[in-house]
């Protein structure tokens, strides 16, 4: 489901973006009809493999639920609505807020709620797990727009400086390079401070928020 969104977010249609992953992106290497049908496969295959999971049925309802909600109008689609909508309008800091928790942040609840769904512990456990994905997907985006003003092509796989020239707001443009860092390590401060909640081994989680922080790519 995420390729699937990254395929048409490449598109000249959204952001026009030549290169995904060191790669031409699907429009560019194939056409723009294989790259929108290749999203679509994509995107009924995820309900797919969710619907053929070797779980109970009631199991299986409250992933699917989880999936669409994650993805739709209420999730992802209305974040990159509002995404195309600040290339002319700029954010707030609220707004800016607000679009990301809808967009890779919804994607990132949504795993931790399939989780849940596959493995159900009660509000007891999804609670605190939600407030970490929360937080983690503000974290992952402010590093992605520090990374869009940073680095190169070679090393990111994606065009830079691309969000300059859409004239997207971003976290760097609300606070400057220095602000953004500081405010990506509070976010990833808050994501480990909700796993203090959580009575597992949390280990995985806490090495993965680490790595989102430092990553280059």
């Amino acid at each position: 489901l995420h390729c699937y969104s990254l395929i048409h977010d490449d598109m000249p249609c959204m952001d026009n973006d030549d290169y995904r992953r060191g790669q031409p992106s699907c429009h560019r290497r194939f056409d723009e009809h294989t790259a929108l049908l290749a999203g679509d496969a994509l995107n009924t295959a995820a309900f797919e493999v969710v619907a053929q999971a070797a779980l109970p049925a009631e199991s299986r309802v409250c992933a699917a639920q989880a999936l669409a909600r994650g993805a739709g109008a209420r999730g992802m689609l209305f974040g990159q609505e509002l995404d195309k909508r600040f290339e002319t309008v700029r954010a707030t800091e609220a707004e800016l807020l607000s679009l990301h928790r809808h967009k890779t942040g919804a994607l990132i609840l949504t795993a931790v709620q399939l989780g849940a769904a596959a493995a159900p512990g009660g509000d007891a456990v999804l609670a605190p797990l939600e407030r970490y994905a929360a937080e983690l997907g503000l974290v992952f985006q402010i590093v992605d727009d520090i990374l869009d003003v940073t680095s190169t092509l070679d090393a990111l796989g994606k065009p830079t400086n691309s969000d300059a020239q859409n004239d997207k707001t971003t976290f760097v443009t609300l606070y400057g390079l220095a602000g953004a860092r500081d405010l990506a390590a509070r976010h990833n401060k808050a994501a480990l401070r909700a796993l203090d909640d959580v009575r597992a081994d949390t280990a995985f989680l806490r090495e993965m928020a680490g790595e989102l922080l430092q990553r280059q790519k």
